[in-house]
């Protein structure tokens, strides 16, 4: 009976967690100093203490402060970028990826300017106060996105949670990057295979029957059938992308940011080319119209929602901790906001780029098929390696556009897998022992060849039904209701008005009302019910189990992980999870983060210190 009463009151105290916690309060909150000092009069470098009575207050005032880590390996984690500005082609490189190329131009072009309209309101209502929490909080810890909930460690299961994702889904889309390089190289090999008008390139009266075109592109770029007939073929692509892969990270994040400027110039380079191609041919701009349509209907047709939404999280890579741990890298004084709104910004830009670039393409190949636009528009493998690659076979220099095309894919590509690898690494040196971060090579050698003999399995036909569940179970619910957790635990356990505070200390300037509110009212609401609604529709509709199971990844490790956290005086003596101090990490800026604190309080930690 006594076992019973000690299981429910734990139980208890588990599912009230959130609800009985109190707001964790940066140092000195209670104060009521009046002093209105700007960041750039507190220096960030390790304060002398006891040189003058009114100094702050030492860099190391009680026993925790002294070990920022919380097990003396403080230093451990000090890589940085080489630059300050690398972090903007990072961040850029991976929300501008290969998905707004394949697939925003389809969902605007069928929902017209709705999309467009909803798009931009959901970006601001919840793409970009998402994107700069994330950023904010690993920079300002320096912590990966597992280390950044050491202050509340009954959450760490989230950051196992993003772990468990990327570990999911990194071997898939290394696959998916490979048919790139593979159509790149083919396309030297057998050209003949783009001929839809008997040899004439750039014959003027050809207009190729439909079925020719689809029968003749059918066989070279489906995947599936390839997939089934020569899997082999894609395993050398696959085993370089993933030598790039350890190539682009064996030296260390100062070598991947300079990376990162050459596949972020050199996307943006292609993608304008191909703007200016499509824009330049006869009749391209007929459909262009159609983007700009407004139908009030489709304002509150449900799947225009979903589009949307869906776009939203996976563009900006939400809820996976892709931005939190590479924000690490930055220093703690960096200027996160605005890296944040520019990039958002070029994002936007670009992707209206590559939807004008891909409607002015298929529109070219619509007219000389005689054929609606609507029935040639595609997105994904469809659009990259069939439908796009058919709009070329008909324009002159065939063989110079598909390169184009290709590289273009693959340049949008493997800045997110470089990344994804890079967390996950991250993440296993987080388990491991700190003198493996003085040996990283050999795990990620290690990482590298597992993750090639993942992908080989993608390959062939078992992994046919994989790749389906992973594509369409992985990112139904789980980042969703991940992002919901964070801002939870930030803006209302820790507090908004806190949050606030610390990211001014950064930048050096008082944070927008717009990014509060949207932390403590709008962005949370949406998140809760986009998380009831996807919940209910995959038990509602037809979705094969296997498909819930893996929708479902971050149910068993964020509630068994809490569990082992409430257990861990009974029957988990081993798990004992030390709470660490939020803060940054290094003792010189940790001194001026609480000197800064006590100057500039917040008499609430979820009200805005300026109210």
């Amino acid at each position: 009976m006594k076992l019973w009463h000690s299981c429910r009151f734990a139980f208890s105290s588990f599912f009230f967690f959130l609800a009985l916690t109190p707001s964790v309060k940066g140092p000195h909150e209670g104060s009521v100093s009046t002093s209105w000092r700007t960041m750039a009069d507190v220096e960030l470098h390790p304060l002398e203490p006891g040189t003058d009575a009114s100094s702050p207050p030492p860099a190391c005032p009680d026993k925790e402060g002294c070990d920022d880590d919380g097990d003396g390996d403080g230093d451990e984690k000090a890589e940085t970028w080489a630059s300050p500005l690398d972090y903007l082609p990072m961040l850029l490189s991976v929300v501008v990826w290969e998905l707004g190329f394949l697939q925003f131009p389809y969902f605007w072009y069928i929902n017209g300017g709705a999309f467009l309209l909803l798009y931009a309101l959901l970006l601001v209502l919840l793409g970009i106060p998402l994107l700069l929490l994330e950023s904010f909080i690993g920079q300002f810890t320096s912590s990966n996105c597992i280390e950044v909930f050491s202050f509340i460690p009954a959450f760490k299961g989230i950051g196992y949670s993003h772990g468990l994702f990327l570990l999911l889904m990194t071997p898939y889309m290394v696959v998916y990057t490979s048919y790139s390089l593979f159509h790149l190289v083919y396309s030297f090999i057998s050209i003949e295979q783009w001929n839809l008008c008997g040899g004439e390139w750039d014959s003027e009266g050809c207009v190729p029957e439909v079925t020719d075109m689809w029968n003749k592109t059918e066989n070279y770029l489906d995947f599936p059938s390839l997939a089934l007939d020569m899997p082999w073929r894609f395993l050398p692509a696959v085993f370089v992308t993933w030598v790039v892969i350890f190539f682009a990270l064996f030296g260390g994040v100062r070598v991947l940011g300079k990376l990162m400027w050459v596949t972020a110039g050199t996307s943006i380079v292609l993608l304008l080319a191909l703007f200016i191609r499509g824009a330049t041919l006869s009749g391209a701009w007929l459909g262009v119209g159609d983007l700009f349509r407004l139908e009030s209907y489709m304002l509150t047709d449900i799947r225009t929602w979903t589009y949307v939404v869906n776009r939203v999280f996976n563009s900006l890579n939400l809820g996976i901790g892709i931005t939190t741990t590479m924000a690490s890298y930055n220093k703690v004084r960096h200027n996160v906001v605005r890296d944040v709104l520019v990039v958002s910004a070029v994002k936007v830009a670009l992707e209206i780029v590559v939807g004008l670039a891909v409607i002015c393409l298929l529109q070219y190949l619509a007219d000389r098929m005689q054929l609606p636009l609507i029935d040639v528009v595609d997105m994904g493998l469809y659009l990259a390696y069939k439908t796009l690659p058919a709009v070329f076979s008909l324009m002159p220099q065939p063989l110079l556009w598909t390169c184009v095309l290709f590289v273009l894919v693959f340049f949008l590509c493997i800045p997110f897998m470089v990344v994804s690898v890079q967390v996950l690494l991250e993440c296993l040196l987080t388990l491991l022992p700190p003198r493996w971060r003085r040996r990283r090579w050999p795990l990620l050698l290690a990482v590298c060849g597992a993750g090639f003999l993942l992908s080989s399995l993608c390959c062939f036909e078992p992994g046919r039904y994989i790749n389906n569940m992973i594509d369409w179970g992985l990112g139904i619910v789980g980042p969703k209701i991940l992002c919901l957790l964070v801002v939870i635990i930030f803006a209302y356990v820790y507090g908004a008005g806190s949050i606030a505070r610390d990211v001014e200390m950064t930048s050096n300037k008082t944070i927008s009302y717009y990014f509060y509110f949207t932390w403590i009212s709008v962005t949370p609401l949406i998140l809760v019910i986009l998380s009831v609604g996807l919940s209910t529709y995959i038990f509602d509709f037809y979705i094969p189990p296997l498909t819930r199971v893996v929708a479902c990844y971050f149910l068993p490790v964020v509630v068994i992980y809490s569990l082992c956290y409430v257990f861990r005086d009974d029957c988990c003596k081993k798990l004992q999870f030390k709470a660490k101090p939020w803060g940054p990490r290094a003792a010189g800026d940790r001194a001026a983060w609480k000197r800064f604190c006590s100057e500039h309080p917040v008499r609430n930690s979820l009200v805005h210190r300026t109210f």
